[in-house]
């Protein structure tokens, strides 16, 4: 899978993108939003991990322009604000599959990539059946 970090914290990025190559996934890095609207047109991550908090674009910016790109794109917040009054408006908009707190672990990024496969899965099946 291809995966986008998207955080202006340099070690956030670096740590994020260590845990995922480690699971053998292709690892694309963007320092704000604009960047990673920018990388999402060109690379078509599989998965986003994105920070809210950012220079140039917002993550909350982002992730409308990448979803009104996108509607498939598959994004998970990483934020070490557990109140962002982003988070409750894209959990309802159902804008992101889901949402890692800082500090995070090494499972709990398994997890979220554990959980877009099986989805991933899902869909493929669903395709299989309906065609």
């Amino acid at each position: 899978m291809k995966i986008m970090i998207v955080d202006d914290d340099e070690a956030v990025r670096a740590l994020m993108a260590e845990i995922i190559a480690l699971s053998g996934h292709e690892v694309i890095l963007a320092a704000d939003g604009l960047e990673a609207l920018q990388l999402y047109r060109l690379r078509k991550p599989d998965v986003i991990f994105m920070d809210l908090e950012m220079p140039r674009l917002s993550g909350p910016e982002a992730i409308r322009a990448i979803k009104a790109f996108d509607q498939q794109a598959r994004i998970f917040i990483i934020t070490g604000n557990r109140y962002h009054p982003f988070l409750a408006q894209a959990a309802r908009e159902s804008l992101v599959a889901g949402t890692i707190f800082k500090p995070f672990s090494m499972v709990d990024i398994t997890l979220c990539l554990g959980r877009n496969t099986a989805y991933s899965e899902l869909e493929e099946r669903l395709g299989a059946v309906s065609a």
